[in-house]
């Protein structure tokens, strides 16, 4: 999230807070999205090269004493959120960061694991609401060693 709104600039921090308030009873974090959920925005800055619309998806916290179960329907609902409003907006490829890992604190397999699963899960691409047109996934990971392990998980789902 940082570094997106770094290279986007401040005219993204002011376009997400004309379009996304902060939510009620969240302004101590001045949250504009509920975990779970994603949010999409026009593309600015250093980004607008490569990228027409960002979409901005909420993982969930994973906190001492979390029930995992819960985290991760709530995760895999974060990345089916995230592909539905790619795909709404028209977009045929989408960029993600490994959702709910790192700042959010999940175990790295966890989160790996539910990238998998909702990525081979998710069927916005035939709803029948829209076009029959797919979305290609990119999830970036830091290195080789991640990008195996996404790879195992995916296979082992039998994709």
């Amino acid at each position: 999230d940082g570094l997106v709104h770094e290279a986007a600039g401040a005219r993204l921090a002011a376009a997400l807070a004309a379009d996304y308030p902060v939510l009620k009873g969240e302004e101590r974090e001045r949250i504009r999205c509920r975990p779970g959920r994603a949010a999409v925005s026009r593309s600015y800055g250093g980004l607008l090269q490569n990228f027409g619309l960002i979409v901005h998806a909420v993982a969930p916290r994973f906190d001492r004493g979390v029930d995992v179960a819960a985290w991760r329907t709530r995760l895999t609902s974060t990345w089916h959120s995230a592909m539905s409003k790619a795909h709404e907006s028209g977009a045929t490829f989408a960029v993600s960061p490994l959702l709910g890992s790192g700042g959010r604190g999940a175990p790295y397999a966890d989160a790996v694991d539910v990238a998998a699963s909702a990525a081979l899960s998710w069927r916005g691409h035939d709803d029948g609401a829209s076009p029959t047109t797919a979305l290609a996934l990119q999830i970036v990971v830091q290195d080789d060693a991640d990008a195996d392990t996404l790879v195992g998980a995916i296979e082992a789902r039998g994709a």
